[in-house]
């Protein structure tokens, strides 16, 4: 009988320090939080005239941007929330009304050069 109380106390014991002290034990560090970094803005395209045509108002996106692209010239425009790995479309309109074929290009960092060689 008195073994059986020992056995018991034994077993209560080491079921106990299981409990308190957890299975892993203890940790010193506390969990890491992930943080939240705001995605990357890369929101200054480079436009470039590769031809003696290909000019006239950049256009990203469908908006008019104001900048003038000149035939072999260049042009920075800047998309307000572009951000890294968006999809940026560009097309020009001569003075004349005409419209350009459509530039698709990924948007990096620093900039995003986009180049025209034919109208």
């Amino acid at each position: 009988m008195k073994n059986i109380w020992l056995i018991t106390l034994i077993i209560i014991s080491f079921l106990s320090l299981i409990i308190i002290g957890g299975c892993t034990g203890t940790s010193t560090q506390p969990p890491v939080q992930p943080t939240s970094q705001p995605p990357a803005m890369c929101n200054s395209v480079y436009v470039v005239s590769n031809c003696s045509i290909c000019g006239g108002t950049v256009f990203v996106n469908g908006l008019g941007t104001g900048a003038i692209l000149l035939p072999w010239g260049g042009t920075f425009v800047t998309v307000p929330n572009l951000q890294c790995g968006q999809v940026v479309s560009v097309f020009l309109q001569s003075p004349a009304g005409w419209v350009s074929h459509s530039i698709n290009a990924t948007a990096t960092s620093p900039q995003t050069v986009v180049s025209f060689d034919w109208f």
